[in-house]
């Protein structure tokens, strides 16, 4: 079966201005054209595409989707580069997302160390210093009656 570049565009929901941008970057191998100029795509082509919006999720940038795309094309063959590549790509994301949860415990902190004080705890965050760093609990620190070590 073949698709217009809209019946394309519509189905994985891309601009057609993003199709023919891919196309222009060499992205899109087989696709054919009409005796008018038209582009054809064939369902490999759809299959191309999938793959390249999904290489694009990951922040891959075009140069490398390129050199992925020609791996495809070239066949199993170079399944071990393919691998290779994606893996690098998952390290990456995988120190992001270190970076961000890290990011995210620090905001867990601050947020209540900034509850604790608008309960009526220091409003100085060195008095915190000795908190153990791992306790996010309720801010019953400088209540009345309350212990300060909370191990």
């Amino acid at each position: 079966m073949q698709y217009s570049i809209k019946e394309v565009s519509q189905l994985l929901n891309i601009p057609t201005s993003t199709i023919r941008y891919y196309d222009a970057q060499s992205l899109l191998p087989y696709v054919s054209r009409t005796q008018g100029g038209y582009r054809v795509f064939t369902q490999e082509d759809i299959h191309i595409l999938q793959t390249i919006t999904a290489l694009k999720s990951l922040g891959m940038p075009i140069k490398d989707i390129r050199q992925f795309v020609g791996w495809m094309a070239q066949g199993p063959e170079t399944l071990p580069h393919r691998e290779k590549m994606i893996l690098a790509y998952r390290q990456e994301l995988e120190e992001l997302v270190a970076q961000s949860l890290q990011r995210l415990h620090f905001i867990e902190r601050m947020t209540w160390f900034y509850t604790c004080a608008a309960e009526g705890g220091p409003t100085d965050i060195r008095e915190y210093a000795n908190i153990d760093p791992s306790y996010c609990g309720p801010c019953d620190f400088f209540s009345p009656g309350s212990s300060s070590d909370h191990e």
